[in-house]
């Protein structure tokens, strides 16, 4: 006998997508430009990229100046 959780696990799991697919079709766009603006910054590492109505918003972390450790930095680039 199926219990009433395992009934609702397809839906539930289909509902997940649903609401996941615009959110990864949102990384996906602005992805480039977070690359190529970590790139010319010459970061180390991105922190988080969100999309803010074609326009991509990045935090890297980037190299400190006169040996201090990396500090973040978040920049907005056309995505």
């Amino acid at each position: 006998m199926r219990s009433p959780l395992s009934l609702l696990r397809a839906p539930l799991a289909a509902i997940v997508l649903a609401c996941a697919l615009p959110v990864a079709a949102a990384s996906a766009d602005c992805g480039s430009a977070a690359s190529a603006a970590c790139a010319q910054a010459g970061c180390s590492q991105i922190l988080s990229v969100q999309d803010r109505g074609g326009t991509c918003v990045v935090t890297m972390l980037v190299p400190g100046a006169a040996g201090q450790p990396p500090r973040r930095q978040t920049v907005s680039v056309p995505g």
